[in-house]
């Protein structure tokens, strides 16, 4: 089994005994999918690929709404497939309990905000390999 340390609002999480909490099966999950997600492309020097462009693309200079919501959703099924590479070769060298590993990109939608149009919405669906279902919704403001 594998573990991540819990990140909560951007810092380590700290448990009530003091110990640097840790998160595991689906909740570990949905911490690396926003993990991935949030973080540019190139931004991690030691995996340079790791990462979506989902935060960096900027209304400035693309205006089309369409166009805005085809390449969330690009960059971010690009950036989970991604993921899955990269879980599937921890598992060479790690066990992986089966609710940390996902099995299928089941979905990718996006929606921009009624209220503030900077921000979108980012909905996300996978399946891990014990058959559970996991969505997670990630907000970026552009």
């Amino acid at each position: 089994m594998s573990f991540d340390l819990k990140i909560t609002n951007g810092d380590l999480s700290i448990g009530s005994d003091g110990d640097i909490s840790v998160v595991i099966g689906n909740q570990k999950i949905f911490q690396e999918i926003k993990k991935i997600v949030l973080t540019d492309v190139g931004e991690n020097k030691f995996h340079p690929y790791y990462g979506s462009r989902a935060g960096s693309l900027s209304v400035g200079s693309i205006v089309d709404y369409d166009f805005i919501s085809s390449e969330l959703k690009r960059s971010v099924s690009e950036s989970i497939t991604n993921l899955i590479r990269l879980k599937d070769s921890q598992s060479r060298y790690q066990n992986l309990n089966p609710s940390e590993v996902i099995l299928t990109l089941d979905s990718v939608d996006v929606e921009r905000d009624g209220v503030d149009p900077r921000v979108w919405s980012i909905y996300i669906s996978v399946t891990t390999q014990s058959l559970d279902d996991v969505n997670t919704v990630i907000n970026i403001r552009m």
